[in-house]
Order: C-alpha cells, then sequence, then structure tokens
C-alpha cells in the first residue's frame, strides 16, 4: 500500500477500544509478579500492555532502565508456547488471522543483565472481526505531526471518551513506538491548555463573484477569529491566498502575527468577489503555493478553504453550460493530499455539500466534490481536517475550529534513530485510561524540508557596515540530501523601514552554494532587510527560518552603524532548575538603542519567550527562569535594536547558544546531527582482544573533543550502524563534528581509546568496518634517568618513538640492552644502534627536563612471553598490577639472582637475601634489570608459556663478544672520518676498549669509515672480569686491529658518548690529553647540536657562542672542569633563552691560556 494510500485507511479505520483487563494475582509466587496486563483490537491488530505493580514485594527487581520483556502466546488450552516478540517497550502486538479465536499471553520480565526477574500468569482474549467498532469508548486521533525539528518529532492528538474529551492524561498514558522501536528519550506529554500553541494558519478563499457573502462575513469575524485563538492560548500567524481560475499569493507569501491582525483584515477589507460562473475554480493551486509560504518550523499548519464551488483537478474536462473545457492544474486528488501530509498540513474546508446538492451535483458531475470524492476519501479527512457546511453560521464553525485546536495534546520526542536517510517513518501513537486503549499512526519523512543556511561571508556583512550605494553579494547553502532536490531559491530585500520587500531569483552556483544581489539602489541608509527561501517542489525552507520577513537578516549601511553586543556565553555547567542572569554589554556608535531583548526556551520547545533586558551603565541583564531550566538545558540569544530599526544579534532564533545541564567538566551526550555522516560498524567487536559486551556505549569525538556519534552494543555483540556527523559547515558559530579528513577518537564507556584501523572522516555514505579498540598509557619522565617499559603491544623504530617526547631538547639519551647495550642519541642518530623498541624490553630514558609519553597499543596476547639469557636482561613488566617479585618472576624462579629497579635511585631484590632486599614488588610502567643463571622464558602471572618464546628486538649491530661480558653501566665511543696516524682507517677496522691492566671492556668495528656507538663497560661487581672494568675516571687504552693507539680515553659516566677522531700509533705526551674542540655535530644544524672537547688538564673553562659581529650570543660553559673529554649541547638559544635566528656562528673554548675556535651554520 502506497504512503498516501495509508495514510487514507488509517485515518479511515474506526479506531477500536474493545479491550479485557485482567488483573492477575496479588499474591506473589515463586516466577510470578504482581500486574496488570491489558489488551485491545484495533483493525487487524491485537495489542497487549503491561504494566509494572510489583507492591511491596522485594523478591524481584521492579522495571528499570534496561529492562527488556519476552512476550510469547498460544492458542487457548493447548499446552506449548511460542514467542511473539522481545522488546525494551511495555507493550506488543500480534496480527489477527481469524476472528473469534481465544489466545493466551505470557509475559517475562528480565533485568538489565539479562536475568529473568517473573512471569506473568496467562492473560486471555478473543479475537475480534476487524473494523468491528462495537463498544468504542476511547478515541484518539493523530491531527498532525511534524519533524521540522528532527530529529525532535511532535505529534498533535484529540482524545476523547464517549465523545467527552480528556484533558488531564500524561506521560503515563501514552506509549510512542517508531518502526516498532519504543520511544522515550525527551518523550513528554503537553495537555491542552498548558501553555501556548504554535500554530499557522492559511485562508484560502474563493473570491469569485457567488462568494461575496462569505467574503463580508469573514471581514464581520476576523477579530472573532483572532480573539478566539488567543483566548484560546494559541500562539498564531496567519496569511491568505485567494484564488479564481489562478490564485493571488499576499505579502510574498509571509503571515503576520498577532500585533498585525491589522493587515490580514486589511487584505480581506480589500477583498473584491469577481468573475465565476464557471464551476470549478483553480483551488488546488491555490493549495499547493500555500505550501510554499513561510511558516515556522515545528509549528501545527492549518489551511482553511472557503468555497461554494467545486475545485478543478487534472484531468477535468469541459463541462456543459458554464464548465470551461481543458485541464486547468496538473494536480489530482492525491497528489493534492500528499503534499499537504508532506508539509504536515492540515485542512479544513468550509464548502459546498456538492454530494446532496441536487441537479448541480449532477451537472458537474466530473468535478472535485469538496466532501465526498469518488476515490476513496475527502481532503479534510486524509489530512485530519473538518469539513464545514458553506451553509452554516460562520461564528460557529470559528468557534469550533478553535476549540478543536485548543483541545489537542502535544506529544515530543527524540527518535532513536537521528540519521537523515529520507525513508519513510510509521509512528504509532498509545493511550491508555482507566484500562482502555486506543491507537493511531502516522507517517513522516526524515530532513524533507529544504535547509536554507546563509554563509559565514554573507552574515559577516552584517558585523561591519557596509558602503551607501553599492550592491551586496548575498550567498546561501541549500541543504537537501532527500528527493526531491531544490529547484528554486528566491532572496527577498528592502531597505530598512521601507515598504514591501522586492524579490529576485537565486542561480546555483556550485552544488549547494545559491546566489542573487541586492542592487545599489536599496543599499541605502539606515540597512538592508533581506531573507532567503528555497523549495524543492514539494517543500519549502527558509533562513531566516521563522518570521523572516518580521525578523529578517539585517546588514547596516553607512552612516549607520548596527548596535554591538559583547557578551560571553554561558558554561554547559549549571544546575537544574535554577534562575539563569544573563548579561551583554550593548552600545550604539551612530545614535541609541531602542531595545534589548532576551529570547530563550527549554530545550525541546518550539517558541521561545522574550523579555526586555534591563540596563546599568551599558550592561544589560535578565533572567532565565527556573523552570525552564529543566532536564535538557535551555537555548537562548540576545537582540539589539538601533533607532532606526536595525538590529543586531548574539546567537539567533536558529543557532542560539544551547546550555546543557550538569557539573562542570562533565560531558555533555547530545550529538548535533547534520545534513552529512559516515557510519561504522562491526558484527564482533572487541576491546583489548576482549568482545564487547551488550550495553558497551562506543562514543566518537572530532579533533575539536565535539561528540559526534554514539551507539550501544546490542544483546548480539554487534554495534552500527553508528552515524559519525561532519560539522555543518553552514553553521559556522556551532561546532556539530568532523570535518573531511579529520582523524576521528573514540572512548568505550567513557574511556579513552584507539582504532584498528583509525577512522577518517571522508565522504557522506562513506562505510568503515571497525571491529578493534586498544587503549593507552602514560609514561611520565623526570628530568635525570628513568627506567621504564609498558604492558601493551606496542612496537616502533626509534625515531617514531623519540617523537612521542615531543621537544627533541628534552631528551638526551635512551639505551636498551638486548645481549649488550644499545645506544640511541637524537642528536647523533647516525651513530645509533637502538634501532628500535618493543614491548619485551624496558630502555633507560635520559631526559633534560620533564615530560610525558603516551603509548597505545592492544593488550599484550596471554600466549606471549620474554626470552631470558643467562646474565643480564632488561625486561619490561606486562601485568596491570603491581606483584610480589617472588610472584611476578615465578616462571623463573631459581634462575634469577638479582632484580633490580629504578625510580629516582636503584632498588635491589638479592634472591639470596630477601630480607635486605629494597625491591620487593615490580609495577607497571617500570622496566627491570634481570640477571639469571641460565637461558629461560619469562611468563608473567596471566599470560601462557609457549612451546617456544622468540624475542621481536633486532640483532643489535653491536654485541658482546665471548670475552666480553656485558654490565648495567657503559659510555659509547663513536666517530666517522676517524684517522691513525693521519690516514683513514682500514676497510672494516676492529677498535677495541681496554682497561690499564689489559682487560677488554669494548668491542667495536668501524665500517665504511662509521664507527657507531660501541660499549665500553664499566665496573660491576659479580664476576671477576666485570669488577676489573674501569671505574669513573679511569683511563681507558684503544686499540685499532690489535695495535695499541693513542690517545687514551677517560671513562666517564653511564649513557655518555665519547667521540674518537684522531688516532696515533706512536706515544706523544702531548696526545693523550691534548686541548681539542671538535667540529660541532650536526652542522649545519636545526635547532641542536653538540660540541666536543678535551682537556689535558684540569682547568676552568669557557665555551661561548658569538654572531659574525663578533658579539656574544651565549655562554655554553663557564666552570672549573677535569681533565678529559666533554661534551655539550647548544639549542640554538641565547641567553635569555631567546631562539636566535639562522645564519653564521662562531664558538670559542678558552682553557688557562689556551684558546680554539671553529664555525657553524643554523638553518631553519
Amino acid at each position: 500500500m502506497n504512503m498516501i494510500n495509508r495514510m487514507f485507511s488509517h485515518k479511515f479505520a474506526v479506531m477500536v477500544s474493545l479491550f479485557v483487563l485482567l488483573s492477575l494475582t496479588t499474591v506473589v509466587t515463586a516466577g510470578t509478579f504482581p500486574t496488570e496486563v491489558t489488551s485491545v483490537q484495533y483493525d487487524d491488530v491485537i495489542y497487549i500492555r503491561w504494566f509494572n505493580d510489583y507492591g511491596d514485594n522485594e523478591a524481584v527487581s521492579p522495571f528499570t532502565t534496561g529492562s527488556s520483556f519476552k512476550i510469547d502466546y498460544r492458542t487457548s488450552g493447548t499446552e506449548g508456547w511460542h514467542a511473539l516478540a522481545t522488546t525494551d517497550a511495555t507493550w506488543a502486538k500480534m496480527k489477527v488471522t481469524e476472528p473469534g479465536i481465544s489466545y493466551e499471553f505470557r509475559v517475562t520480565h528480565f533485568d538489565s543483565e539479562g536475568i529473568e526477574q517473573a512471569v506473568s500468569n496467562p492473560h486471555e482474549f478473543v479475537s475480534l472481526v476487524p473494523k468491528d467498532a462495537e463498544g468504542e469508548n476511547l478515541h484518539m486521533e493523530i491531527t498532525s505531526l511534524s519533524a521540522d525539528e528532527f530529529p525532535i518529532i511532535y505529534l498533535w492528538a484529540l482524545v476523547d471518551s464517549v465523545g467527552e474529551g480528556l484533558f488531564e492524561l500524561d506521560e503515563d498514558n501514552f506509549t510512542v513506538n517508531e518502526n516498532g522501536v519504543y520511544q522515550d528519550s525527551m518523550f513528554k506529554v503537553y495537555p491542552p491548555e498548558s501553555g501556548p500553541v504554535a500554530t499557522d494558519i492559511v485562508f484560502v478563499f474563493d473570491a469569485t463573484g457567488s462568494m461575496g457573502d462569505e467574503i463580508d462575513a469573514l471581514k464581520i469575524n476576523t477579530q472573532l477569529f483572532a480573539d478566539s485563538l488567543v483566548a484560546a492560548g494559541i500562539d498564531f500567524r496567519i496569511g491568505l491566498i485567494v484564488y479564481y481560475d489562478d490564485y493571488v499569493m499576499y505579502n510574498s507569501g509571509n503571515l503576520v502575527p498577532p500585533e498585525s491582525l491589522h493587515v490580514f483584515r486589511g487584505w480581506i477589507n480589500d477583498l473584491v468577489a469577481w468573475g465565476g460562473g464557471d464551476g470549478p475554480e483553480d483551488a488546488f493551486d491555490a493549495l499547493d503555493a500555500a505550501t510554499t509560504m513561510n511558516f515556522r518550523p515545528a509549528a501545527q499548519k492549518f489551511f482553511i478553504v472557503v468555497t461554494d464551488a467545486s475545485a478543478h483537478y487534472e484531468g477535468d474536462m469541459s463541462c456543459p453550460g458554464t464548465c470551461s473545457s481543458g485541464d486547468f492544474t496538473n494536480h489530482t486528488q492525491e497528489s493534492i493530499v500528499s503534499l499537504l501530509l508532506a508539509n504536515d498540513v492540515s485542512c479544513y474546508v468550509i464548502g459546498p455539500d456538492l454530494g446532496n446538492s441536487g441537479t448541480y451535483h449532477d451537472y458537474c458531475g466530473g468535478c472535485y466534490d469538496w466532501q465526498y470524492h469518488s476515490d476513496s476519501l475527502s481532503l479534510t479527512d486524509a489530512t485530519g481536517g473538518q469539513w464545514y457546511s458553506i451553509l452554516a453560521d460562520f461564528r460557529g464553525i470559528v468557534e469550533d475550529m478553535v476549540e478543536g485546536w485548543a483541545s489537542q495534546y502535544k506529544i515530543r520526542y527524540h527518535s532513536s534513530n537521528p540519521d537523515c536517510d529520507g525513508v519513510e517513518r510509521e509512528v504509532e501513537l498509545l493511550v491508555e485510561d482507566f484500562g482502555e486503549m486506543a491507537l493511531d499512526t502516522a507517517w513522516y519523512i526524515p530532513c524533507m524540508r529544504p535547509i536554507v543556511i546563509v554563509t559565514d561571508y554573507t552574515r559577516n556583512l552584517e558585523a561591519v557596515a557596509q558602503p551607501f550605494g553599492v550592491a551586496l553579494t548575498i550567498d546561501a547553502w541549500v541543504i537537501d540530501n532527500v528527493e526531491p532536490f531544490p529547484t528554486d531559491a528566491t532572496l527577498f530585500y528592502r531597505t530598512t523601514g521601507g515598504g514591501g520587500y522586492l524579490s529576485t531569483p537565486m542561480w546555483n552556483v556550485s552544488d549547494s552554494l545559491w546566489r542573487a544581489d541586492i542592487p545599489a539602489g536599496v543599499v541605502i541608509n539606515p540597512g538592508v532587510d533581506y531573507y532567503i527561501t528555497a523549495t524543492d517542489g514539494t517543500t519549502t525552507g527558509s533562513a531566516p527560518s521563522a518570521d523572516p520577513s518580521i525578523y529578517p537578516y539585517q546588514i547596516a549601511v553607512l552612516p549607520n552603524v548596527a548596535p554591538v553586543i559583547t557578551h560571553t556565553s554561558i558554561d554547559s555547567c549549571i544546575d537544574k532548575g535554577v534562575e539563569v542572569i544573563i548579561t551583554a554589554e550593548v552600545w550604539d556608535t551612530t545614535f541609541f538603542i531602542t531595545a534589548v531583548e532576551l529570547y530563550y526556551r527549554s530545550y525541546g520547545e518550539i517558541l521561545y519567550n522574550s523579555v526586555a533586558m534591563a540596563e546599568s551603565s551599558f550592561t544589560y541583564y535578565s533572567f532565565i527562569p527556573a523552570e525552564v531550566n529543566g532536564d535538557f538545558g535551555f537555548e537562548y540569544y540576545i537582540r539589539a535594536v538601533d533607532n532606526f530599526g536595525v538590529a543586531a544579534y548574539h546567537g539567533d532564533s536558529d543557532f542560539p547558544h544551547r546550555v546543557n545541564i550538569g557539573p562542570c567538566g562533565e560531558e555533555s551526550d547530545t550529538i548535533t546531527p547534520t545534513y552529512a555522516w559516515i557510519d561504522v560498524y562491526c558484527e564482533f567487536p572487541d576491546f583489548n582482544g576482549v568482545p564487547l559486551a551488550e550495553g558497551d556505549v562506543i562514543k566518537a569525538y572530532d579533533p575539536d573533543g565535539v561528540l559526534c556519534g554514539m551507539d550501544v552494543v546490542g544483546a548480539d555483540g554487534t554495534f552500527g550502524f553508528m552515524p559519525i556527523y561532519c560539522d555543518d559547515e553552514y553553521t559556522p558559530d556551532v561546532d556539530e563534528g568532523a570535518e573531511p579528513g579529520n582523524l576521528i577518537t573514540f572512548t568505550i564507556n567513557d574511556e579513552e581509546v584507539l582504532t584498528d584501523p583509525e577512522i577518517f572522516w571522508t565522504t557522506n555514505g562513506a562505510q568503515f568496518e571497525l571491529c578493534s579498540f586498544y587503549t593507552c598509557i602514560e609514561l611520565e619522565l623526570t628530568t635525570g634517568w628513568n627506567l621504564i617499559s609498558w604492558n601493551l603491544d606496542y612496537a616502533t623504530n626509534i625515531t617514531e618513538f623519540a617523537s612521542l617526547l615531543g621537544k627533541c631538547s628534552c631528551l638526551e639519551v635512551i639505551l636498551g640492552f638486548d645481549h649488550g647495550a644499545l645506544t640511541y642519541d637524537p642528536d647523533l642518530p647516525e651513530y645509533s644502534t637502538l634501532d628500535n623498541v618493543d614491548y619485551y624490553h624496558g630502555y633507560w630514558v635520559k631526559m633534560r627536563c620533564d615530560n610525558t609519553i603516551t603509548i597505545c597499543g592492544l593488550k599484550i596476547d596471554e600466549a606471549e612471553s620474554i626470552q631470558i639469557y643467562s646474565g643480564w636482561n632488561l625486561v619490561s613488566y606486562w601485568p596491570n598490577e603491581c606483584l610480589p617479585v617472588e610472584t611476578a618472576l615465578a616462571s623463573i624462579a631459581g634462575l634469577y639472582e638479582v632484580v633490580l629497579g629504578y625510580d629516582g635511585g636503584y632498588q635491589v631484590y638479592v634472591a639470596s637475601d630477601t630480607i635486605s632486599s629494597t625491591l620487593t614488588e615490580m609495577c607497571p610502567e617500570f622496566g627491570y634489570w634481570i640477571r639469571s643463571t641460565a637461558d629461560a622464558t619469562l611468563t608473567y602471572p596471566g599470560w601462557i608459556e609457549p612451546p617456544v618464546a622468540v624475542s621481536r628486538q633486532n640483532t643489535p649491530v653491536t654485541v658482546a663478544t665471548d670475552f666480553i661480558t656485558p654490565t648495567r653501566n657503559w659510555m659509547s665511543i663513536y666517530g666517522s672520518g676517524i684517522t691513525l696516524n693521519g690516514k683513514a682507517l682500514p676497510a672494516d677496522a676492529v677498535i677495541e676498549a681496554s682497561t690499564e691492566d689489559g682487560v677488554t671492556c669494548g668491542h667495536g668495528v668501524c665500517v665504511d669509515g662509521l664507527l657507531k656507538f660501541t660499549p665500553v663497560y664499566g665496573w660491576e661487581t659479580g664476576s671477576e672480569t666485570t669488577s676489573a672494568y674501569p671505574k669513573e675516571g679511569d683511563l681507558i687504552q684503544i686499540s685499532v686491529n690489535g695495535e695499541r693507539v693513542y690517545p687514551d680515553l677517560v671513562y666517564s659516566s653511564n649513557g655518555d658518548r665519547v667521540r674518537v677522531e684522531r688516532l696515533t700509533s706512536a706515544y706523544d705526551p702531548t696526545l693523550p690529553l691534548e686541548f681539542t674542540l671538535s667540529q660541532n655535530y650536526p652542522n649545519p644544524f636545526n635547532p641542536t647540536t653538540v660540541i666536543s672537547f678535551n682537556l689535558p688538564k684540569t682547568s676552568q673553562v669557557k665555551l661561548t657562542v658569538f654572531n659574525v659581529l663578533g658579539q656574544e650570543v651565549a655562554t655554553l660553559v663557564n666552570d672549573r672542569l677535569n681533565e678529559g673529554p666533554h661534551t655539550v649541547t647548544w639549542t640554538g638559544t641565547d641567553n635569555n633563552g631567546n631562539t636566535v635566528s639562522s645564519g653564521l656562528y662562531l664558538y670559542r673554548l678558552t682553557a688557562g691560556d689556551k684558546s680554539l675556535s671553529k664555525k657553524m651554520v643554523l638553518t631553519k
């Protein structure tokens, strides 16, 4: 059944409220719960509803958030139950296949954990003949539905019992279901007369000759009509279209408010009946035109057709006598009804009863009959309107219509599916009162209406007064992602304070951008008013969206300047139900301010309230009442008007300031759907390798931290499609979400996670499978040495790892250990032997300043382990909690001798002396030295020991040889272009370091003239060999291919790097401790470089940097230093810490009476 026919049938079908009420036993027995179960048959569907009534029973939990229900049925007298539905709503439905069948229904309640709580006793219902209206008492009719503010939906409904209106129902009496899904978000029921009702009314008036009496009646009753609306609490706008064989639209399609009722009355007073006599008139085209008028978003829309004749329709041909021949319109009954329904219009007709008009009906039998149409229903019934006889008393008609509008309930909810998918949705509204139920159904398509948004460029014209007499270009975006697409846009404009608006078509520049010019002759003092409309041929949108002709956009024109408003918007961290003060500084540089008004409304309401702001010394203030500051926060904006009528805004009606409720720092879960989104989904998502559970909440954020997507994992473990919305480029003051190219970040249950793959916002409609989520940790590094590791599956190259530190100048060196020492210096990367980092090893990191590393990865697979070798091992720690050393290392018990930790100082665990040990437990984020007596496999608690464990650490470039035992302490020697007796070293020259006693403690190979960081191990207790290694200050002897060479080096502290350059084979007393200054490295550099020098003896030393003018830039050293090698890093800053410019610099080393200088180049 197509949409229109479904509309017809749901309005035609009589609401059936035949019900059976069964109150079950109030004695609670195991497995049952006392509740009320009701059932009703509407047309050919049985609706079953149940109510929470556990009373004082504490054996079972009451219905709470997360409750779900399973409904089973069977034919009475049979044994087996059949599943009907599983739902989180408190009602279900079943199709009737034949009348007279006795059914039993059973309801099972599950709590939020899916645990069965109770089962109802069977409830019996006998099916009826479809559409049997016997015994009807409760009746409900949906009169209107608005999706203008999608995803917020508004319904209006009339409810009566035995013909008498019911006016005191509330949320407990109503249930809304959209496409079978229970709707409870922002659900609210507004009883009749609970406040102003936004209602937009258009009279569509037949002004042919025979309508003279009706025109006179309307003239007389216009004020009565308006007074009745005001008295009924209806906030109305009213407009007029008159028609003959054509139509005339008044006021460019703009409706007027109550305070301008005299304008409407003037239109009516000027009406003169003329022409006619040709039978049908062009009412359908007039109704079509009425749908393009400027209505307020989410206002109820009523068309009142006043006519004494039939209407032309497509294909009506010549009639005898007075009927003209030919086709007068392209509309049929179905097409005009479809158009009215698409625009949420209810149509009322004050017209002739052509079906009972005798000869006239016979005479024009092919013409459209307002009350009786041969296809199905009248236009009024199809749209939820009403037909009145043109012969009836007009005053009574007015009172009847107003009374009906004022008797409606308004029901609001936020759709659980906020996607602008362009797919029709079915909305079922169920009402229950005293055991009876009634239901009605309506349909809508989300996001049908074009959205018109003036571009940022055009809105910025308001910020600065424009030159007199210069044309203005006006640009606007027209957004409509649902067919039909925009076909036309129109710019309306006038001089501020002038008469009616002029108009000009806009042209489509590209995609959604439309443009038109305001002529220079209109751009005069004090300003220009303008607004824009756009249509897709079915629906029409405007900017501003509400009352555009009354509150248009305004641009001041010199010499006038618009008011200036300075205001800091309210933080979204205020308590619910408190009065809120709004302040703003407002001034006018031309003349004076005539009004400053505050507009506000609770979020989800349709109408704004307004109040004049009080003034004190250019500061204006007013209060938002406590009752407006409700569950969902509120919206507001400020409007200031100068003495010429030019207004300035801070926020506006379409893009107000939104204030959410909650403590400061707490995030709102509000998402603002926009016109474009990507989708993510997964059938089996996991977090750190563990499947996500039902109820886990996944949220998506743009780089600015704006929540732009959210979904909940379902009972089947899946999620999606989850829309992630883009930022609406047409609302520059509001950040709704991501921009193309943005990386999307995610949380699971509000814990920040990473994803594999990474998700970038690409193009509208793109879909991505996203199944892997994982976490991050932060390692806080302090100045000096840090011994670190991480317990996430994170491995990368050393350059990428070093970049995590952010500031290169902060990192001095990173040391690793795998069979031997590994070193990385960010200033000397080409000498580095530590190429990669992983989660198997710990690392020494020496910092020049405090910093934090963020490391992200999946949970380490439970089958992973760490290979331990005989001797020293520098390992990572994987468990998430601290564990005693014996527990953590249980898998290698009996093999480890010593365990060392470091946290500002060494902590020692000795297996043979646990009482004296200072290291008692091992903790996450720290690395640990373990000395083992044999090769082994370390499997931490919670991990499974594999058959074979292999380290993923790359083989070190420099490793210990069989005759060198690595220790935990080493310095590194390095160099390039090293010479021996003035000649380059031979290929693959072996360079060794040893103590004065001949104990070899370092071994490296110079490859292609490059000696990478070669460890020279230092003293350590525990073995005869390592105890003979050098201590700090000891001389180190160097040999090349077994030949003793000079100068000797001085062993310094752990992690130091010492450069080797010129070597000689002959002993020269001046060489071992020669006063030398090395060329800085790198050179050129940006922003840091290293300067090395040797001192032959302890001296007062000064190392200074000069610019090319000889002016001192920075003093790097001014201290007494010991003899031996030294290195200094310059970060490119002067003595005041300011970054110096690029260029040539000199650096000079002075020690005693000796001085050396070299040049260096800083590039940027």
